[in-house]
């Protein structure tokens, strides 16, 4: 009676094969990590990232006059979106206050856009120092946080733009000092 067996692979070509398998794995999260990150200092206007019709919206401010996301282009910026009758949103505000005073002079902007009534803003904002650009809106705002990835439409809800426009990273609820030191390490 002949009996076939399967050849085996020897121990070094599964190493090999391991070893080649590892490599791949590392040179895609690398490039991930590459491909999400900035590389330049310089703004390219022409990137797909700025085409996007949000740099290009009129929004209101608390002073009644006006914000337009294009002007922050070429900065690392996050973006918050939040309410007056937001208990989590008001909490936040102050860290987010103090990262933009310790972060300013390393290319970073905060811009808060407020989903609610212009009076109820005003009113806060005469009670609580905040110094980043404030916008305030409801349903084009709304509609800009879900663009922008908010699909339940939860606040408070941040993103991270690196300096070429494209969203690093998305945070919904309560922006914590461990999300900041996470955000500058990975632009």
């Amino acid at each position: 009676m002949i009996i076939h067996q399967k050849p085996q692979k020897s121990k070094r070509q599964l190493i090999l094969a391991v070893t080649a398998g590892a490599v791949g794995l590392a040179g895609g999260i690398a490039w991930r990590v590459y491909s999400q990150t900035s590389h330049s200092s310089s703004v390219n206007p022409n990137h797909p990232a700025f085409t996007d019709p949000a740099w290009q919206q009129m929004i209101a401010t608390p002073d009644q006059k006006t914000l337009q996301l294009k002007n922050f282009a070429g900065q690392k910026l996050v973006i918050n979106f939040w309410a007056t009758w937001c208990p989590p949103c008001v909490e936040e505000l102050p860290l987010l206050e103090k990262f933009y005073q310790e972060q300013k002079q390393n290319n970073w902007m905060v811009v808060g856009l407020a989903i609610d009534k212009l009076a109820s803003v005003q009113q806060f904002l005469k009670l609580n120092a905040i110094s980043f650009p404030i916008g305030v809106g409801n349903i084009e705002l709304m509609t800009l946080s879900q663009n922008w990835g908010n699909l339940s439409g939860s606040l408070p809800f941040s993103i991270v733009i690196d300096s070429n426009g494209v969203v690093v990273q998305r945070r919904i609820g309560k922006v914590k000092e461990s999300d900041l030191e996470a955000w500058k390490a990975i632009i």
